[in-house]
Parts: C-alpha cells; sequence; structure tokens
C-alpha cells in the first residue's frame, strides 16, 4: 500500500510580495489520475499565483478527510526514486524537465 495518494509540486519564485501575483507554479497528480497544474482559486486561466494562495490552497488539500499527500517545493518531486515515472510518466531527470517544459508549454496562457 502506497503512504501517498497524492504528489504536490510548488516551484516557489523567490521574486515578488506575499500579495503580488508572479509565476508560482504548482503541479498535483493523484494515485492514480495524470499529473495536472493547478491555477489559483476562482483564477482558471491564471498561471500567477499570490503566496498568500498557496499557503491557503495547501492547507485546503492537506486538511482532515484529504488524500494523505507529499508536498514538494521547486518541482522536487523528481528527486524521490520512482516519481519521475509515478508523477511526470518518464524515466529520468531529463525526461522530466523535458515534460515539465512542454506542460508548461501547452497550458500556460500566452503572456505579452
Amino acid at each position: 500500500m502506497a503512504v501517498f495518494q497524492r504528489y504536490v509540486s510548488v516551484d516557489w519564485s523567490g521574486r515578488g510580495t506575499e500579495h503580488e501575483r508572479v509565476p508560482l507554479g504548482i503541479a498535483t497528480a493523484d494515485r492514480d489520475a495524470p499529473m495536472r497544474l493547478v491555477h489559483p482559486p476562482g483564477h482558471p486561466a491564471v498561471s500567477r499565483w499570490k503566496r498568500t494562495e498557496i499557503r491557503e490552497w495547501l492547507g485546503t488539500i492537506l486538511g482532515h478527510g484529504e488524500p494523505k499527500a507529499l508536498v514538494a517545493l521547486d518541482f522536487g518531486l523528481d528527486l524521490l526514486w520512482g516519481a519521475d515515472r509515478e508523477v511526470f510518466g518518464c524515466a529520468s531527470w531529463r525526461a522530466t524537465v523535458r515534460a515539465i517544459a512542454n506542460l508548461y508549454a501547452q497550458r500556460r496562457p500566452h503572456v505579452p
């Protein structure tokens, strides 16, 4: 039996302040579902988060009754043994980086 049912990876940008929207990416995958990018609640087409929003969102998904989750910062999931296959369907660090870049390129709204 798996220890975790959900994997969450947060690219925690060093820029901006608590209440500015900056490119803070979140990817999540449940044990039996593919990885997906997460947008701020109420902003389905926005790829920029406020740090306060991320903390609130994490508090919700880590709450009582939610699936047991592993949370990594800065897309650190690639460092865990087997996570590259489990979460991103890849077999190496380089393939995982390419998969993440492809997902961003496909799903990121055009920003002028």
